[in-house]
């Protein structure tokens, strides 16, 4: 059978954006650079209340956009929440969560669904493959995958840093680059309305598992970043409580409801002490911070510590 006969895949891809105009069409240009004989995309944007003309342009620009609008107060996971729905109604093959502040590798898409066939078995179908995000240049993952830290707490985790030249299993996944199976997708469903912004990624990764499906980190890196990233400042212990509650109470902060939501649903025995932790931090950054270097040091046996800084 000829290439051209063969039903090709349906992948949608699933985005939301707000006033980053250029990113977004950046982004939109390397999703287009993407296509291939055999592989049929279609686009579903969430635009929340842009005031900067990034429905128009991604009209004029990539007419076949599938764009919703919001109101500007859904951020990451309301838009990505509305935007998944509506490409769930056209029941795709696969789905591409994608965030505009990023462009594509060539071939990037090929290589998730690629990693995807490496790792789906029979009975096994239930499967996510995150893409590894970086800065150009450098030779580690910013975003992907995401592993569990060992100890206590359940709920706290770390990005999966190595670039993998083979799938690798991980805990679940930052929703930058992520390639979503239909039959995820019927089971998991969509992102928990419980989620404003934060967590939704985390925990939808965390429900597929939990439900025998698994999540994977393809080998390579699938995208670079465009915009700069910020970094935690709401831990910053060189700027005032005050400012760090203020960050802390945006959508862009640790909101008190979804956080205990998530501890409850995925931090076991623990998962009070675990809703605790992250506003102790808040308040007292830099005991928190001589605690965990103490206790640290004390796990170290002494042969092995090195330099003039142990202790």
């Amino acid at each position: 059978m000829h290439d051209s006969d063969r039903t090709p895949v349906q992948l949608a891809i699933v985005m939301a954006c707000h006033n980053r105009r250029d990113k977004t069409l950046a982004c939109l240009a390397s999703v287009g650079a993407q296509r291939q004989p055999g592989l049929a995309i279609d686009v579903y944007l969430l635009d929340d209340g842009s005031t900067d003309g990034t429905a128009d342009a991604v009209r004029a620009r990539f007419p076949d956009t599938h764009i919703m609008t919001g109101d500007g107060t859904l951020f990451w996971a309301g838009g990505m929440r509305i935007a998944f729905a509506a490409a769930m109604q056209a029941a795709p093959d696969f789905y591409l969560w994608l965030n505009d502040d990023l462009e594509l590798r060539d071939g990037a898409i090929a290589a998730l669904l690629e990693a995807h066939a490496a790792v789906a078995r029979p009975g096994a179908a239930r499967n996510i493959v995150v893409g590894a995000v970086t800065n150009r240049g450098m030779r580690t993952a910013i975003y992907g995958g995401i592993d569990r830290r060992q100890g206590w707490n359940r709920v706290r985790f770390q990005t999966h840093t190595p670039i993998e030249t083979e799938p690798a299993e991980c805990a679940a996944m930052s929703g930058n680059v992520v390639l979503i199976s239909a039959a995820v997708a019927r089971e998991t469903g969509n992102i928990d309305p419980a989620f404003r912004h934060l967590l939704g990624d985390l925990d939808y990764g965390l429900r597929t598992r939990a439900r025998g499906g698994k999540v994977w980190v393809a080998p390579g890196i699938a995208a670079y970043l465009t915009a700069q990233d910020a970094g935690k400042r709401i831990y910053n212990p060189d700027i005032g409580w005050r400012e760090r509650w203020r960050l802390q109470r945006s959508p862009f902060g640790l909101q008190f409801g979804p956080w205990w939501t998530f501890c409850v649903r995925h931090g076991g025995a623990m998962a009070f002490f675990s809703f605790l932790w992250p506003y102790w931090r808040l308040v007292f950054p830099s005991s928190v911070q001589r605690a965990i270097g103490r206790l640290r040091a004390a796990a170290v046996p002494a042969g092995s510590r090195s330099g003039s800084g142990a202790p």
